[in-house]
């Protein structure tokens, strides 16, 4: 996304929509700490949301996520973010920027697929039952 980013004309590197919408949320505070806070929101947001997408099909193949990270990104851009009215709609957005924004959402799809695939092989292999050699016994 920071590659994108900085691919885009110099007049539309301003904040991505999610420390946006820290500014609008939390304005007041430090710009230090809207960065911090924009960090920790925009990754619980994409934790819950990949949790959701891994309870639908935890074996998703990754371009089917990819289009279900496009559809977390039309649930929040397109719905309640201008609902609530955090920011504009993305029809309002200049498209370089809108379209970094879907493709960084599918990126992450694809991703979240990968790493969801990982762990569904590391609770089959690594992380099965047998002896617990390295523990402590006496805690």
């Amino acid at each position: 996304m920071t590659r994108m980013h900085q691919s885009l004309p110099a007049n539309l590197r301003y904040p991505l929509p999610p420390k946006e919408i820290i500014d609008v949320a939390f304005n007041g505070r430090s710009q230090e700490a809207k960065k911090d806070l924009a960090m920790l929101g925009h990754f619980l947001y994409g934790a819950v949301a990949g949790a959701l997408l891994a309870s639908l099909d935890p074996r998703i193949k990754p371009s089917a996520a990819a289009g279900g990270g496009i559809a977390v990104w039309a649930v929040s851009y397109l719905g309640w973010v201008p609902r609530i009215r955090i920011l504009t709609p993305p029809a309002n957005h200049p498209a370089p920027r809108t379209t970094l924004m879907v493709a960084a959402h599918a990126v992450w799809g694809a991703a979240t697929a990968l790493i969801l695939s990982e762990l569904t092989d590391a609770r089959r292999t690594i992380l099965c039952a047998g002896p617990s050699l390295d523990a402590r016994r006496n805690i």
